[in-house]
């Protein structure tokens, strides 16, 4: 186990500092980046088939995916949390 985490009782690890400034990482930074979705936890989140996702979403639906790589999709968390607001009439 390293200086930077600790194991929980359901050994899982977690941090219990973040990094010095000086190695590069700065909490602005990280708060301010987004944070992305594979299409199995925009399902878990939503409650949807993953099809269903894909078909929503060619329909104009639901948020699209972005590409990474020809491979690789990803939602934005912030596209799939106002999806869900105004579906529940939350966002007004």
């Amino acid at each position: 186990m390293s200086n930077y985490t600790e194991s929980t009782m359901n050994n899982t690890v977690r941090p219990i500092f973040s990094p010095e400034p000086e190695q590069g990482l700065h909490a602005s930074t990280i708060e301010s980046r987004p944070r992305l979705l594979k299409v199995k936890e925009v399902a878990s989140w939503t409650k949807l088939s993953v099809s269903h996702i894909y078909t929503l979403s060619r329909q104009d639906l639901f948020p699209k995916p972005r590409k990474l790589t020809a491979n690789s999709s990803v939602w934005l968390e912030s596209d799939i949390v106002e999806w869900m607001n105004d579906r529940l009439g939350l966002n007004g």
